[in-house]
């Protein structure tokens, strides 16, 4: 094998490893989000054809953490795909030494199944893997405040995440759910939790971003533990902006009222969405039960004011600005702490499940899908009706939309028997109007993809041609209580002129989407 094959199963081997924290032995934990997010860098450079820059970017990376097997692992990859069989051999030999665990896999396969011949290589095929290190101890939480600092952190390298685990102790339940003197219906919530109707948000994490500028109960101790991060972690700036390299183990609501200045200006949802690899972590957050609120700060305002509108409304604006609409965070219209009343959206939903439906979908990641369901059937004149119609699913939510007593009762009424599963899409196929690739005109397939997540596919489309058609399939979508499942296909932006849905089987899990060159419109 050779060329672009071999950079293939060089991203192959190295996609789906297990998690095994000794990859980067001797690295300090806040390190290892920035070395694996290189590596993964360098591995999607290899997989384009540039392989030179590939290399080179590791071989740093393996001189700055002389300690770690990680990146010897890659280098053997890189060697055994450009035929150098005796330097992969000992790359490969000094990844296990620095305690590289996952030697018996790539031996499994291209390009390094051909070094398992060697006598010093065979041992490592059929040698078990060592013990991985135990986690720290979880962060105790029985005042509200769940500190986190590096002692507390461990790295779990499929989610390419730093954990931290959390343990809430049931003395919390002495403090209120709800704000004191909260207007109705928020008292009716407290003395469902009271009863024990309602779960309320003992061990439920609340995870501000912005440092304290845009804060949910600043000033009162609720049943909502607050993350509280340690000076080392606000060093490393990890308490700050995207969430993109921490998960926690409990159900986790967060923020950041903060938006890009510069040439470069958006806000923190457009980035997360534009930034490579910013939609997989996305993703990876949402089946961990985190859902995280921004405001749009200037990415959705109207080129024409409203009439009456006051303040930072008044500005003339760009249109819409969100490159995809996505179940991964919700979006806020306006600046700095238009978040707020979705935060408290959120918090009620959490507060006001089932105990025993929400133990269900905490332990099935299903916490973030189960929210937005909720959230946006709790949008003033949506309900049950309008929630597979447009008006649920925009790409942006105004204060004063929400109906509190409405997303209460919903989420109350939630039985773990009913809970709805996260729909899971691939992309089966894409073409032109005459079945041509798409990128007509000087942009190539792969240039108009922006990602490909597990609930989420966008395209932008930068090519000629006057037609696209993508064959989706929802099919691997399971329902948590394994019932039989049918599939609406609904337009929630556009024209539906310009727009076809062609479902191609009886119960709608693969459908033809043709999509037509289409004049800008006002959203």
């Amino acid at each position: 094998m050779r060329g672009g094959a071999l950079l293939l199963a060089l991203l192959v081997a190295l996609a789906a490893p297990p998690s095994r924290a000794e990859d980067w032995r001797g690295v300090p934990v806040l390190e290892i989000p920035a070395a694996a997010a290189a590596l993964s860098l360098a591995e999607a450079q290899a997989a384009a054809g540039a392989g030179a820059e590939a290399r080179a970017a590791v071989e740093a990376l393996a001189r700055r953490y002389e300690s770690a097997g990680r990146p010897r692992a890659a280098l053997a990859l890189l060697a055994a795909s450009a035929g150098a069989q005796e330097e992969a051999a000992a790359r490969l030999l000094e990844a296990v030494e620095r305690g590289y665990a996952d030697a018996p896999r790539l031996l499994s396969g291209p390009p390094l199944m051909a070094l398992a011949a060697r006598p010093e290589i065979a041992a490592l095929r059929d040698a078990p893997p060592p013990p991985a290190p135990a986690p720290p101890p979880p962060v105790g939480v029985d005042t509200g405040e769940a500190a986190i600092s590096p002692s507390a952190l461990s790295w779990d390298r499929e989610r390419e995440s730093l954990v931290a685990r959390i343990s809430v102790l049931p003395a919390m339940r002495r403090f209120p759910v709800v704000e004191p003197n909260s207007e109705r219906p928020l008292p009716e919530l407290q003395a469902w939790v009271n009863r024990g109707r309602a779960a309320g948000n003992v061990g439920d994490l609340y995870d501000n971003r912005d440092r304290g500028h845009s804060v949910l109960s600043p000033r009162n101790q609720l049943q909502m533990s607050r993350v509280v991060y340690g000076p080392e972690m606000r060093a490393a700036g990890l308490d700050y902006g995207l969430n993109t390299a921490l998960l926690f183990d409990a159900p986790t609501i967060g923020n950041a009222s903060t938006a890009v200045q510069g040439a470069y200006w958006r806000s923190q949802a457009r980035l997360a969405l534009t930034s490579p690899g910013g939609a997989a972590r996305l993703w990876r957050l949402y089946e961990a039960n985190h859902l995280y609120v921004f405001p749009e700060h200037r990415d959705h305002d109207p080129a024409v004011p409203p009439e009456g509108a006051q303040g930072a409304d008044r500005r003339p604006g760009f249109g819409d600005l969100m490159p995809a609409n996505t179940p991964y965070f919700l979006v806020s219209q306006g600046s700095s702490r238009s978040d707020q009343p979705i935060l408290v959206a959120l918090r009620t939903i959490l507060a006001a499940l089932k105990p025993e439906t929400k133990a269900f979908l905490t332990e099935r990641g299903l916490i973030a899908p189960t929210l937005q369901q909720i959230f946006r059937r709790g949008q003033r004149g949506i309900g049950d009706a309008g929630y597979l119609t447009p008006a649920a699913h925009p790409p942006v939510f105004r204060a004063g939309d929400s109906d509190l007593g409405a997303m209460m009762g919903f989420a109350n009424a939630l039985a773990p028997g009913e809970v709805p599963p996260v729909v899971r899409l691939e992309l089966r196929s894409a073409s032109g109007a005459a079945g041509e690739a798409p990128g007509l005109g000087g942009a190539a397939p792969g240039e108009e993809t922006l990602f490909d997540t597990p609930a989420a596919i966008a395209r932008v489309w930068r090519g000629a041609g006057f037609e696209r058609r993508y064959i989706l399939s929802a099919a691997a979508t399971e329902d948590p209580n394994g019932r039989p499942l049918r599939f609406r296909w609904v337009l929630t932006q556009g024209r539906a002129e310009a727009v076809e849905i062609r479902p191609l089987n009886e119960a709608g899990s693969e459908a033809e989407i043709v999509v037509r060159w289409d004049a800008p419109a006002p959203t």
